[in-house]
Order: structure tokens, then sequence, then C-alpha cells
């Protein structure tokens, strides 16, 4: 079988998903590529000609820390500014290791909201088309 990433394209389709949303918002488990790739989504909408807010909502999970100069470890002042993230989303850092602190973030959330979980729809991949949607 034969296995094609086409980086080009997934960048454009998940910025097509940014650009249809009346909202979104990250998470960030640690940071590098996967921190930059979602972040780029509300870049590359303005060059695309759309008008984003940036992200409603950031939450990050991290041991690096903002004075080594990383995307990992910097603060989401630099995404703001950058318009990627909006001046009036709601954030929380935590510096810690996601290991530890994911599971217990997890379980808590899933607690606390099981009965709106349960109710909610669930999204749907079609991977052999180019179909997202929401049973």
């Amino acid at each position: 079988h034969h296995i094609s990433v086409d980086h080009v394209l997934d960048v454009k389709e998940i910025t097509s998903i940014v650009e249809a949303s009346e909202k979104t918002g990250v998470i960030y488990v640690g940071g590098g590529v996967p921190k930059n790739f979602i972040q780029q989504t509300e870049i590359v909408a303005s060059l695309f000609g759309s008008e984003t807010a940036g992200h409603e909502y950031a939450i990050q999970y991290t041991t690096d820390s903002p004075q080594f100069g990383g995307l990992s470890g910097c603060t989401f002042d630099e995404a703001v500014s950058w318009g990627k993230i909006s001046t009036s989303a709601k954030q929380v850092q935590v510096c810690a290791d996601a290991t530890i602190c994911l599971p217990l973030v997890s379980h808590a959330l899933f607690e606390k909201t099981k009965d709106t979980i349960e109710q909610r729809k669930h999204l749907s991949f079609d991977i052999s088309g180019e179909v997202l949607e929401i049973e």
C-alpha cells in the first residue's frame, strides 16, 4: 500500500475547518510542531482572505519555560500578539508533566460531564473520501 502525506493539503483542510467554525479553541500537550500546526491555522486563514478572531480558549500542559525561547514554553502572549489566540480568550497554562496531570484532569472532566458526553453528537470521519461530519 502506498501512503502519501500531503502537508500542504493538511494545512488547507484544518484551516478550512477553522474558517467554517463559529469558535475554536486549542489544547496543547507539550508544544513544538503540533503546537505550531494548530496555531498557524489562524494566520493561514488570513492569508486566504478570511477574517478569524483567534482561538477563543487555550490550554497548555508543558514542562518547558519561556526563557529558553522555544515554542513549547512560550506564553500565550506570543500567540495573542500574532492573532493566533483571541485577546479575550480564556487561557490556562499548566507547568507540569502531562503524563501526570492529564490523566487526572481527563478523569475529573469525565466525571463532571458524564451525562453531557453521553448526549453529545459525535464526529465521524470518512477516510475514503474528503468528509468530516457530525452525526
